[in-house]
């Protein structure tokens, strides 16, 4: 299992650094967006919203989509993510929790989690071995989206 540690820049900020099993990777979020530039790595991508009333998002490098990612309900805090080999389900625990999970199939093949009750620092569990990194941000970027709108911020 891998894991990932997620922390905000301060404590009021929503710009995220991860790191954890040689990769890393921060964004700093546009105030009024639900779009970003990010490094992973140490190479540039984007993650850019179609639209402002839209449930669809494409992580680019270079202007060339690497996956994409689809909210499936406007009443449910789930996803569905698309990579250039595989399709996840991105899907809150519960209704009442804050943890999600990401699945392939029938398979949990990663869980994020705050650390703490209250807390924006987080934990991202990989299961599958070769889970590309760069979908582990995606789905972040996708959870902090979903805290964001809880707390109307």
């Amino acid at each position: 299992m891998t894991t990932i540690e997620a922390e905000p820049h301060n404590a009021v900020s929503w710009n995220y650094h991860l790191r954890g099993d040689d990769h890393q990777a921060y964004w700093e979020k546009k105030k009024t967006s639900e779009q970003c530039l990010v490094h992973i790595d140490g190479v540039l991508y984007s993650i850019r919203k179609h639209g402002p009333a839209s449930g669809f998002w494409t992580l680019e490098q270079e202007g060339e989509q690497v996956a994409s990612a689809k909210k499936l309900s406007a009443f449910k805090r789930s996803f569905e993510i698309q990579s250039t080999e595989n399709t996840f389900q991105l899907m809150s625990v519960s209704a009442f929790s804050r943890s999600f999970f990401v699945g392939k199939g029938d398979e949990i093949v990663a869980t994020i989690s705050p650390k703490r009750f209250f807390s924006y620092k987080a934990r991202i569990e990989i299961e599958e071995e070769d889970f590309d990194f760069r979908i582990a941000v995606l789905a972040f970027w996708l959870v902090v989206i979903s805290w964001r709108r809880e707390e109307g911020a």
